[in-house]
């Protein structure tokens, strides 16, 4: 994976998706910080952009037999994705499941959560 924020926001939507529809969620809230990585799934014209395969498999995953709901997040209130996407910056390449936390993010989750 190589490129800007866009495309790190758009990996890690559809990386979500596909583990949330393989884990067999039926009812999905995805929250994205990016207004302009929701309108390019929602309904922006992506034939010329430099993502487009990405978003029309993201297209793909919203169109599957679930109850889906795409909603903006203010960053400030996604104190712990922007923690884990700075931790990513020093990690190996690829997608990365988290399974142990740390004190710091422990509670960046519980204050997103308030």
């Amino acid at each position: 994976m190589e490129g800007d924020s866009l495309s790190a926001e758009l990996w890690g939507c559809l990386h979500g998706l596909k583990l949330a529809w393989n884990l067999g969620h039926q009812q999905v809230i995805l929250e994205v910080d990016s207004a302009e990585a929701i309108d390019l799934m929602k309904k922006g014209n992506h034939d010329l952009h430099t993502d487009g395969g990405l978003i029309e498999e993201i297209r793909c995953l919203m169109e599957r037999d679930w109850r889906l709901e795409v909603g903006h997040i203010n960053r400030w209130a996604n104190t712990a994705a922007d923690h884990l996407a700075k931790a990513g910056l020093s990690a190996m390449t690829g997608f990365h499941i988290v399974i142990v936390t740390d004190r710091v993010l422990d509670s960046l989750l519980f204050k997103d959560k308030g």
